[in-house]
């Protein structure tokens, strides 16, 4: 329907990004919510993702941001999911078909560079990623310790 190969490995890369980001996106909600309870979490979520989302590369490129803003990028998981969507979608295939005489777009490589994707290996984005779920089960954990703790005196 939408010309994209049947490539299982692309299939595969799509599905394991979106399952590392549901999961990142779960373990963010159970630490704000088990942080500051049901309302207040809701909203810092809110406020905590608009940078992340803003660094991702949708609005700003890379190239585009001030130098000393670039790590917030580097930083944002958003970021990552993005990259690896584009890469499975986009990364290493034939070029797209397409029905004008000219198209600038018909190279996948442009695409990718016109986004300002770098070409990071794609089981980096799944490191990367993966530690993001780590480090926030591990703030989850200790937050609840340090609750149960401090509940108990």
């Amino acid at each position: 329907m939408t010309g994209q190969p049947m490539e299982y490995i692309r299939i595969l890369q799509m599905w394991s990004v979106c399952l590392l980001i549901t999961i990142i996106g779960q373990t963010a909600g159970m630490l704000s919510g088990a942080a500051l309870g049901t309302k207040l979490g809701f909203l810092l979520i809110t406020a905590v993702s608009i940078p992340l989302v803003v660094f991702a590369g949708y609005y700003l490129k890379f190239r585009e941001m001030s130098v000393y803003l670039r790590p917030l990028s580097a930083t944002s998981f958003y970021r990552h999911t993005f990259e690896g969507m584009m890469q499975a979608v986009y990364l290493n295939r034939s070029d797209l078909s397409c029905s004008e005489i000219y198209c600038y777009l018909r190279s996948p490589n442009k695409i990718l560079s016109m986004m300002d994707m770098p070409t990071v290996p794609f089981y980096v984005i799944l490191i990367v990623l993966s530690s993001w779920i780590l480090c926030l089960h591990i703030i989850t954990y200790a937050l609840l310790r340090w609750k149960v703790y401090y509940a108990r005196k």
